[in-house]
C-alpha cells in the first residue's frame, strides 16, 4: 500500500509524465481508462516534464477522471517531482521515441513498476527475460498487465531487484569511472 506525503495510506498511484507520451498519447490514455474501473483503488497523477501540448485526449481524460486525479500539471521543482515518483506505483510507458529513458530509470529508482514496450532503450535497463512482467508487445498485453497490477497491488512494491539494476547509473557509482577515463585520456595526451 502506498503512502501519502503525510504517511497515511492512499490508493495506488499511477504516474504519467509528458515525456512518456511521445507518440503514444492516445494509446496510454485509452488503455488506462479501460483498466481503471470503479472498484480499483487507483489515483492517476500527471506531472509533465516537458511543455504539454493541449491535446484533446488528455483534456478528455482530465475531465473524465477529474475526481480521481491527485495532480495535473508541472511539478514545480525536482524535489516535488521526486516526491510524486516516490508515491507512484505504476508507470505505463507507450513511447515510440526515447533516447535513454532517464525518466523510466528515475521511476524505477523510486520503486515504481514500469510497464514498458519491448523496444527502444528499455530492455537495456531492465532485462526482459528476467523481468517479463515489466514488458508488453501489444496494447492488449499492456491493458492486461495494467489491469492485473491495479487488481493486485500487493505485488507492486516487491521491486528491489529492479532498483538494483538502475543503481549502476547513480553518480556515486559513476564518478570514479569517469574520473579514471578522463585521467587515462589526459595521460595519453601527455
Amino acid at each position: 500500500m502506498m503512502k501519502n506525503f503525510d504517511g497515511s495510506p492512499s490508493p495506488n498511484q499511477m504516474i504519467a509524465s509528458g515525456i512518456h507520451a511521445r507518440g503514444g498519447i492516445g494509446r496510454r490514455s485509452s488503455i488506462s481508462g479501460r483498466a481503471m474501473r470503479p472498484n480499483h483503488r487507483y489515483q492517476p497523477a500527471r506531472t509533465p516534464t516537458i511543455t504539454p501540448a493541449k491535446t484533446p485526449i488528455f483534456e478528455e481524460a482530465r475531465e473524465r477522471l477529474r475526481d480521481r486525479i491527485d495532480h495535473w500539471g508541472y511539478a514545480t521543482s525536482a524535489a516535488e517531482y521526486a516526491r510524486w515518483l516516490w508515491r507512484a506505483d505504476l508507470l505505463p510507458v507507450t513511447s515510440r521515441q526515447d533516447f535513454f529513458g532517464i525518466s523510466v530509470v528515475e521511476a524505477i529508482h523510486c520503486n515504481c513498476l514500469p510497464l514498458l514496450p519491448q523496444r527502444l532503450a528499455y530492455p537495456e535497463h531492465v532485462p526482459p527475460k528476467r523481468f517479463p512482467e515489466c514488458f508488453y508487445e501489444t496494447e492488449e498485453e499492456l491493458y492486461a498487465k495494467l489491469k492485473k497490477n491495479l487488481q493486485h497491488p500487493a505485488t507492486l512494491r516487491q521491486l528491489s531487484p529492479l532498483r538494483e539494476l538502475v543503481s549502476r547509473y547513480d553518480w556515486r557509482n559513476l564518478a570514479s569511472v569517469y574520473d579514471d577515463l578522463f585521467m587515462r585520456l589526459w595521460m595519453q595526451k601527455g
